[in-house]
């Protein structure tokens, strides 16, 4: 993931799981670089990331890029904070279609 990034320093990986009808339907996975540009990022506590990454207009997101892991589809995009690439990625598990 750091090639992806482009970064080689030390990076804090953030896993949630979002739930639908007490079940986890979706897995995410983001990897944010400790750089001075994350500083506010890596302390949102439990706020959720993407209300952060879409709501702040100094983040901007390059092309979404649709991934299948496993026989689990997903979607994973790169957001850039000032300097830093952060990737974030989201994996739609079976139980979002039962």
């Amino acid at each position: 993931m750091k090639e992806i990034l482009a970064y080689d320093g030390i990076c804090v990986e953030r896993e949630v799981e979002l739930l639908g009808d007490g079940n986890a339907v979706v897995y995410a996975r983001s990897v944010i670089p400790k750089t001075i540009d994350t500083v506010k990022l890596l302390n949102i506590g439990t706020k959720p990331l993407g209300e952060v990454l879409f709501n702040s207009s100094n983040i901007s997101r390059e092309m979404l890029q649709i991934i299948n892991i496993k026989r689990a589809w997903g979607r994973r995009s790169i957001f850039t904070v000032g300097d830093t690439k952060v990737l974030v990625s989201e994996f739609f598990l079976n139980t979002l279609f039962l």
